[in-house]
């Protein structure tokens, strides 16, 4: 497990690159992987997938494998992801094109 103030990362493995960047720790790239399922959660987006790979220089995370992304009321379902990590917005994808689900929950507001 990898946690600071801004994001959570769960996983079997977690292999990265870190460089220091006026005394603090900058990550510059992960890679996440799970037997049975990563979880990376943000302020925004809770986010699962076998793989996952983080990039700064291109501020990009990808999710690969029985991937589902929930932000809100809303939870999407595919085989891969890629997340802007700038702008938490995300496209999910599916080998076969019927596959990609959305389900989005009612709320009482």
């Amino acid at each position: 497990e990898l946690k600071n103030d801004s994001i959570q990362i769960i996983g079997d493995a977690i292999k990265g690159e870190y460089k220091t960047i006026n005394g603090i720790n900058e990550v510059i790239n992960l890679i996440v992987t799970d037997s049975n399922i990563a979880n990376i959660i943000t302020e925004k987006l809770n986010m699962f997938a076998i793989k996952a790979t983080y990039f700064k220089d291109k501020n990009l995370i990808e999710l690969f494998g029985n991937v589902k992304v929930i932000r809100d009321n809303e939870i999407i379902l595919g085989d891969h992801a890629k997340i802007n990590t700038l702008t938490q917005s995300y496209k999910v994808v599916s080998k076969d094109s019927t596959k990609v689900k959305i389900l989005i929950n009612k709320s009482d507001e």
